[in-house]
């Protein structure tokens, strides 16, 4: 009997133990089999400086409430701006108060990815599509000297002219996003633009923020002139080190983002691209990187992952709607989450 009645508490016991191993596994499997598609999950709060950093590097891919899978910033929730929206107005306002110019000025240095963006980021902040007479409503197009692609004959004469120079401006709002051409970052060009920058009388007119990009039309000059890898990869360290004591100046007193460049998709457009050389595009990524790292210049590479999973390019070359609205919202969110999100919320750059 005494036997017995230890026995039979010993066995319920172990059949506990079966049991709540078996739930806490099944579980664990869940929230593993769940985890690049989750709902929203409250992330811990994090300070300023590495939330600001989570919009810019890798994130995770999860689905919001609508079962829209979107790329979420590590640690840190995004704000969604649409204009025109009290938010907005409250983020350049606030902003235009501390400027002396009382204006807002975002700055694109680079190529035609650029130009895209420029377009998406003064439509979440204007409500202003840039492509639209906004007095007639109907479509327009943009003149040749807008665009100034390579391989056009007379490109280099209207980027030297500042014919492919673009600045939107919406005075009302305080507002401008500015695009400077420069499809290579050139060493007989990007090194005066930027010391123009530097030539101000006081730092708080500087720009709030600079993007720049260089990296897929090196390739083609590359081609056309006939040069080795080796040799590509040595024109791109040439390029980075006449920047890199202008970039470094400049990054001690406002934000200079990088923005990574994307190997072409040569299913769409094979261009001039051969495999070797589209593969160069990662070393020129990492060599900008590299090259760097002792200044205040910061990585976009949440962009270049955003390129990657959303794939929704259209030619092989450029952004894909999804891509852009995603890299729009985070500069927005770079630029205005400090100013017009709570203290103690989650959002990424409080």
């Amino acid at each position: 009997m005494r036997f017995g009645h230890i026995v039979k508490p010993a066995l319920l016991v172990c059949l506990f133990l079966i049991v709540a191993y078996f739930v806490v596994h099944y579980f664990k499997k869940v929230h593993e089999d769940t985890a690049t598609v989750s709902a929203w999950v409250v992330p811990e709060p994090v300070n300023r400086t590495r939330s600001c950093g989570a919009l810019l590097a890798h994130g995770e891919i999860c689905e919001d409430s609508f079962g829209t899978r979107r790329l979420r910033p590590q640690g840190c929730f995004m704000q969604d701006y649409t204009a025109p929206t009290p938010l907005t107005a409250r983020c350049l306002e606030s902003l235009a108060d501390r400027s002396p110019q009382q204006n807002v000025r975002i700055v694109l240095m680079g190529d035609s990815r650029l130009r895209q963006l420029q377009h998406h980021i003064n439509w979440l902040i204007t409500g202003n599509w840039t492509d639209i007479d906004n007095e007639k409503g109907v479509r327009v197009r943009r003149p040749g000297s807008l665009v100034c692609d390579p391989p056009w004959k007379d490109s280099d004469d209207k980027i030297r002219s500042g014919q492919c120079n673009l600045t939107l401006s919406t005075p009302n709002l305080n507002f401008t996003v500015q695009r400077l051409w420069d499809p290579m970052i050139a060493p007989d060009r990007a090194p005066f633009t930027l010391t123009n920058m530097l030539n101000i009388n006081d730092s708080s007119e500087l720009p709030n923020i600079v993007i720049i990009n260089s990296g897929a039309w090196l390739l083609k000059w590359c081609h056309d002139n006939n040069l080795t890898s080796e040799a590509c990869q040595t024109e791109h360290r040439k390029i980075i080190f006449a920047i890199k004591p202008l970039l470094k100046r400049l990054s001690a007193l406002t934000t200079v983002i990088w923005m990574p460049q994307t190997v072409v998709n040569r299913a769409f457009a094979t261009l001039f691209l051969t495999h070797e050389k589209n593969g160069l595009i990662s070393i020129f990524n990492d060599m900008a990187t590299t090259l760097l790292a002792d200044t205040n210049v910061r990585f976009w590479w949440s962009s270049h992952q955003a390129y990657e999973r959303f794939n929704d390019t259209r030619d092989g070359i450029h952004q894909g709607p999804r891509t852009l609205l995603h890299n729009a919202q985070v500069v927005v969110n770079y630029l205005c989450n400090a100013v017009v999100s709570p203290p103690n919320s989650n959002y990424c750059c409080i």
